[in-house]
């Protein structure tokens, strides 16, 4: 038997190394489960770190590949699937007819973009129930100035319109969840490389995202955009142009 001493190399040892830390944490986490199980507070080092979902990870992917401002994008892709059922069935529907009471109908921009897919029958019965609806409403306050003096603050409470478009409620609530996702998924590596890859978030949904954004990860937030900002100024690129409309002010249906 030979008498030489047995060396491990370095690799081997980092090899090594990792592989007892991989162990003494995996025994921290399960006695954190156990003492969560029994009910003391567990401490901070031994709980289980929280773990992305893939279908966030992915998700968020989708989002960054999407052309201009992500957010933007996303957003659109939601309205239109609003307007596409709401034009194939929602738009005679209770609670959307009640909707569109509150609202007086779509802003004008989303008027007009609804007036421009040809539906014209939908449209025409959307306006036949808006009409009868703020008829009665002329009505309730005609008879309520008719009969009071002075006027008091509700005398002209059926002409104030209680909700916004819906259009542009729908676009505000993908923004946000988009913004979210994003801020959820930056500690994925490739979510961060398709981030500084894309066309860069417009100037509101910055100004939302930092809003949003913990005290983690504002710092590579406001970095990443300034830099892209930089670049946009440095590059004098023939699509200078189109890029500066995205960053500063969005696209899509807004």
């Amino acid at each position: 038997m030979s008498g030489s001493n047995s060396v491990l190399s370095p690799q081997s040892s980092v090899l090594l190394g990792r592989r007892l830390v991989r162990a003494a944490r995996g025994l921290g986490y399960r006695l954190g489960d156990l003492l969560a199980f029994c009910g003391p507070p567990v401490p901070a080092a031994l709980c289980r770190p929280v773990r992305r979902s893939t279908w966030e990870v992915y998700d968020a992917h989708a989002l960054l590949r999407g052309p201009g401002c992500p957010i933007c994008c996303r957003a659109d892709q939601d309205v239109q699937r609003m307007v596409f059922w709401f034009l194939l069935e929602s738009y005679g529907e209770g609670p959307w007819i009640e909707r569109l009471c509150a609202t007086g109908g779509f802003c004008p921009a989303h008027f007009w973009a609804l007036a421009r897919t040809g539906a014209r029958y939908q449209l025409s019965y959307v306006a036949q129930y808006l009409a009868e609806h703020d008829l009665r409403a002329l009505g309730q306050v005609a008879a309520r100035v008719a009969r009071t003096r002075p006027r008091s603050p509700g005398t002209f409470a059926e002409l104030i319109r209680s909700d916004r478009c819906p259009a542009c409620r729908t676009w505000d609530e993908s923004a946000r969840r988009s913004v979210e996702l994003l801020l959820r998924t930056l500690e994925d590596d490739t979510v961060r490389v398709l981030w500084r890859r894309s066309g860069g978030l417009c100037w509101p949904h910055l100004q939302l995202t930092v809003a949003l954004a913990d005290e983690a990860a504002l710092p590579e937030v406001l970095e990443v955009e300034r830099e892209r900002f930089e670049a946009l100024l440095q590059d004098g690129a023939a699509d200078f142009e189109p890029r500066a409309a995205w960053l500063l002010a969005g696209w899509g249906s807004q």
